[in-house]
């Protein structure tokens, strides 16, 4: 069952060029001055301009949801960002949108010139989260989930 859904998820990212396209030039450079949660963070540019960022194509467990619980993992997730991330430089990478619903801006995070979003997953703090039409990573991301869970990693061991 997992073979099959792996392969319609693959069939689906590859219709969309999910790993291939995505916006070009478009990496910014700032400082972490806050963590909210596991994929959420602000960031302080350069310019002086101060971002609430959300962490593209993964979700990690809630921990401050108004409705929801804290989700299983959540707290280390978490915890792991803002042990990785808080008063770090790091460049932030758009795709095709820029902002979601909710006004935060959308963005890869590179920590030391690597993806900060893949380790999250990679580690079992995160899954894959594809929302189109921000893709650029999708298959990267997915491909990685998927070895973590086999591998138990994270919460794949644990929830």
């Amino acid at each position: 069952m997992k073979l099959l859904l792996f392969i319609i998820i693959l069939v689906v990212i590859g219709l969309y060029g999910g790993y291939v396209n995505g916006a070009e030039g478009s990496k910014f450079h700032g400082t972490v001055v806050a963590v909210s949660d596991g994929d959420t963070i602000r960031v302080k540019l350069d310019n002086g301009q101060e971002l609430k960022v959300r962490l593209l194509g993964i979700d990690t467990p809630e921990t401050h949801h108004p409705t929801k619980p804290v989700g299983c993992y959540g707290t280390e997730a978490s915890n792991f960002t803002k042990k990785m991330l808080s008063e770090k430089e790091v460049d932030l990478e758009y795709d095709v949108e820029r902002y979601d619903k909710y006004g935060r801006t959308l963005a890869y995070v590179y920590l030391n010139g690597e993806r900060y979003n893949d380790i999250l997953v990679k580690n079992g703090y995160a899954k894959s989260l594809t929302i189109l039409p921000n893709k650029k990573y999708s298959f990267k991301l997915l491909q990685l989930e998927l070895e973590a869970e086999k591998n138990k990693v994270g919460l794949w061991g644990v929830c």
